[in-house]
């Protein structure tokens, strides 16, 4: 009797031997043990019952179409000359208790309630196909608690969501497949994981495993079929992601120093939902025994952060902390750990090797060992990890060649006590931030703007305290972003963090910009922009130089505009309509030959234009210079502030009048066209008129501030 014939509905207590029992029917197997020592199912079992998840009932669907079983089923199955069954059955694992009369009742009553519940237990479910051996179609479980509930663990999961006879449920999980040794093998199998849990899916419907498989052999030209397949090579793995829209991106494993480039990699491409997949060769260890068992592909979706851990050179890695890898092995089950500190063992052939150990063997010791990486990529994405990389190591060197020389510099007795405070905060800042860890990530630029509303800590944006700097600010979808961690009292702190668009070509203006955390992390970014100004850093004598150009062309090309954002604000056009008065008859902003303007940092400057009888009103244009001239407010004839620039955009706008009464100059940011975006009295308005006092206004005897 085949699966097909049972009932079509069957909610029972969870039960291994109930599983092993349904399975062997489902699918035609003769012995029973051949289901009960199926690793895979054992995994799951054991899974399953794990205290935070422990599994109370299963609901069975004995009659459920899977589409990629058919689509499979239609490539093979169906030519084979004994029937294969064309259904599956679907089996949903709860937390809670129930038997098939409370499931009944609730759909002839539509109990919403008992349906919340459903949802709120649900642990997921396992698609069981009808062909022997191979039955685990697919799964969707969730994860350990741990996994997705705490900052030190990073995991891909999305949400699927099942119709269960009519009731809605939702599991977040990353999907399984076992390989079925027909239409797929287990580089598919790890391919169909990759693409259903990709945080972003731009080939629309998952793909079925045949489908997988005959993407990745479409152009081979041995004249051999496709089915059954008896594996992937690593070019055909390649060509399936970019037949499905994905640039492959292979990554170095370098077993020799402890896989330090391969976590740095994982952890780059993980944090922005995008799997891994690792090939190598699984090796079984039994006593003094070693055997390879061959070379296999899994799909790497999650890792742990554990304790610090250092590298040979000078550059701290945040990733190099990774202790526990979590991938998808259709050998055994989803969220397989492997151990993220490498062992090292004596292969067969008498060569020192080292791997990562695989958590689940019960009988012996068996390792895995990456022999390469691979990720497919949105083809946005052309700026590899590697070369951020290399940006960063190359500033940390510059960092620390700056920091010699402050120390050396702050050995001259000559040095001025004022001077000599400045260096020494500068050094404080330096130690910090080259004594720190570095963590580099793929995201994208609404991940940068949620996480920066919720930051209490920011200080700075290209020099800028004001978050809606960037936040405003147009930017590429992916972007690399760099932290500098700083560890204290046991817990790490983000010091600061760069921004490097990752649609740029690698040799282009990568830089987007900087954030501070501390005024200590400021501190180091007024130092660099006077290193670059200065042509401090083009003297610096290292291997680093070729990677440091990004930095230069930033500072250079964007000192003088970050300066005066800082300084004054942004640029922007003029924040109401022109008035009767400001346009002529061809609706151009009239010209006005009465205004005057006053270089930004003339020393030379002198106030005699003013006139204490006349009101006048100013701007501080897009140079940060100052215009000055009458606010004339008369019948018809209205010449406000846009008039001053001719209508152009300018960064701050006020009034300026003398006050018989106290015989001073009184000064505001008193304008609806440039100064409108600023509340009184707050700390902003209160800068922004200090820094056009000090740098515009000065010498112009006895001034106030006003409102």
């Amino acid at each position: 009797m085949r699966g097909n014939e049972f009932s079509p509905l069957v909610v029972t207590a969870f039960s291994k031997s109930y599983l092993v029992d349904l399975i062997r029917h489902k699918t035609g197997w003769d012995q029973r043990s051949e289901v009960s020592g199926k690793d895979q199912l054992n995994y799951l079992c054991d899974y399953l019952q794990v205290d935070h998840i422990s599994a109370k009932t299963m609901v069975v669907e004995n009659e459920y179409v899977d589409r990629h079983y058919l689509e499979d089923y239609a490539e093979y199955y169906a030519r084979c000359f004994p029937s294969h069954p064309r259904m599956c059955s679907r089996v949903h694992f709860f937390e809670n208790e129930f038997d098939e009369h409370d499931f009944t009742n609730s759909l002839s009553t539509n109990d919403s309630a008992f349906s919340k519940q459903l949802n709120k237990n649900y642990i997921g479910f396992a698609v069981i196909r009808p062909i022997p051996h191979t039955f685990f179609a697919k799964l969707c479980i969730r994860p350990y608690h741990v996994l997705h509930n705490r900052d030190d663990y990073r995991l891909i999961t999305r949400d699927t969501t099942v119709s269960l006879f009519g009731i809605k449920l939702t599991v977040k999980n990353a999907p399984f497949a076992e390989q079925d040794k027909v239409v797929s093998a287990c580089a598919t199998s790890a391919l169909w994981t990759f693409f259903g849990s990709s945080n972003e899916s731009i080939f629309g419907k998952l793909p079925s495993p045949s489908a997988i498989t005959k993407s990745a052999t479409q152009n081979r030209n041995d004249g051999t079929r496709i089915f059954p397949t008896s594996g992937l090579t690593e070019p055909q793995i390649a060509t399936s992601l970019k037949h499905f829209g994905l640039e492959p991106l292979w990554l170095t494993c370098n077993e020799d120093q402890g896989f330090f480039d391969l976590k740095e990699a994982i952890y780059a491409y993980i944090s922005n939902g995008t799997p891994v997949l690792m090939g190598g060769a699984i090796y079984k260890i039994k006593g003094s025994k070693v055997n390879c068992l061959g070379r296999h592909l899994v799909c790497a979706l999650g890792c742990h952060i554990g304790d610090a851990r250092e590298t040979d050179n000078n550059l701290k890695m945040y990733a190099h902390r990774i202790d526990k890898f979590y991938v998808h092995d259709d050998r055994l089950g989803p969220y397989l750990r492997l151990d993220g500190i490498p062992t090292d063992f004596i292969a067969e052939s008498g060569e020192k090797r080292f791997g990562f150990k695989v958590s689940h063997p019960k009988n012996g010791v068996e390792v895995f060992v990456p022999e390469f990486a691979l990720v497919g990529l949105e083809h946005k994405i052309r700026v590899p990890y590697e070369s951020i990389r290399d940006i960063c190591a190359a500033f940390h060197t510059h960092l620390c060649q700056a920091k010699v020389a402050i120390m050396n510099s702050l050995l001259d007795p000559a040095l001025e006590k004022i001077n000599k405070n400045f260096q020494s905060a500068l050094l404080k800042a330096l130690h910090i931030a080259t004594e720190s860890e570095w963590e580099i990530a793929l995201t994208t630029n609404t991940q940068i703007r949620v996480d920066l509303l919720k930051n209490k800590s920011f200080v700075s944006f290209n020099g800028s305290p004001d978050k809606t700097e960037l936040l405003l600010k147009s930017m590429p979808k992916h972007i690399w972003r760099c932290r500098i961690r700083h560890e204290r009292k046991n817990q790490s702190s983000v010091f600061s963090e760069m921004l490097f668009d990752a649609t740029e070509i690698p040799q282009g203006k990568l830089l987007i910009g900087y954030m501070s955390y501390s005024v200590d992390s400021e501190r180091i970014w007024l130092y660099v922009e006077r290193a670059v100004g200065d042509g401090e850093w083009q003297e610096f004598k290292n291997d680093a130089k070729p990677y440091i150009g990004t930095f230069l062309k930033f500072f250079s090309e964007h000192a003088e505009q970050s300066y005066l954002n800082t300084m004054y604000g942004p640029l922007h056009l003029s924040l109401r309509n022109l008035k009767s008065g400001e346009a002529d008859i061809q609706d151009n902003v009239s010209k006005r030959k009465d205004v005057f303007v006053i270089r930004r940092g003339d020393a030379t400057r002198t106030w005699n234009m003013l006139s204490v009888s006349i009101k006048y009103i100013w701007v501080i244009d897009s140079n940060g210079d100052l215009v000055v001239g009458e606010d004339i407010k008369k019948k018809d004839v209205f010449k406000g502030h846009p008039t001053l620039v001719d209508g152009r955009p300018a960064r701050l706008g006020g009034e300026l009048w003398f006050d018989q009464e106290t015989n001073v100059w009184c000064i505001n940011l008193k304008s609806r066209a440039y100064s409108a975006g600023i509340e009184k009295d707050s700390s902003k308005y209160e800068k922004l008129l200090n820094t056009v006092l000090e740098n515009n206004f000065a010498g112009l005897a006895a001034i106030k501030k006003s409102s």
